[in-house]
């Protein structure tokens, strides 16, 4: 259990992502609440996923550390990546084969 201690954020994640997967599968004969616990726990998810992938890349790219500006490109790349998906995701068109 040792090696859990290296990646903590993770950890977090998979204990995270296991409750809700629980919670979620009995949740599904109350309609209602499982509304509410979705939509509150969707956010959370989001969250822990991209801090857990930055905790992976730099332990990856622990000797990339050493150069500034590679510092910014990694969180610039996940910035880019969430915000392109919100962007099409806000804009996507519900029909796209009706035209």
């Amino acid at each position: 259990m040792g090696g859990w201690r290296e990646v903590p954020v993770f950890l977090a994640y998979l204990v995270f992502i296991l409750l809700r997967t629980i919670v979620g599968s009995i949740a599904l004969s109350h309609e209602a609440f499982y509304f509410e616990f979705y939509w509150i726990s969707a956010p959370l998810e989001i969250g822990l996923t991209v801090l857990a992938v930055l905790e992976s890349f730099w332990r990856v790219f622990a000797s990339f550390r050493l150069l500034r500006w590679f510092r910014l490109v990694l969180p610039a790349s996940v910035a880019a990546a969430l915000g392109y998906s919100a962007w099409r995701g806000y804009h996507y068109d519900r029909f796209p084969l009706v035209r």
